[in-house]
């Protein structure tokens, strides 16, 4: 699945479902409000990020270590979204 865009919507929502509640908060909301937007090269790194472990995803997501310089930039944006949007 890597170095392909999921054209299935569905797909990429389901894949963004993880094993924490609070991953799941950052990553569906993102997919629901932003991935449409993503240029097909950004759809693909999004989707080599699902691949990460989820510690790693937390941790970047709550600014406790860097991500990885490829998802810095959404990284960036999943968390831009999630605040936008929280509590709405």
């Amino acid at each position: 699945m890597n170095d392909a865009v999921i054209v299935d919507k569905g797909l990429v929502r389901w894949r963004s479902r993880r094993g924490m509640k609070e991953l799941d908060l950052f990553f569906i909301m993102f997919v629901d409000h932003a991935y449409d937007a993503l240029t097909p090269e950004e759809k693909i790194t999004y989707s080599n990020l699902l691949n990460e472990e989820d510690q790693d995803l937390w941790r970047w997501l709550l600014k406790l270590d860097q991500p990885d310089f490829q998802y810095d930039y959404l990284i960036n944006e999943i968390q831009k979204v999630y605040v936008l949007h929280q509590s709405l």
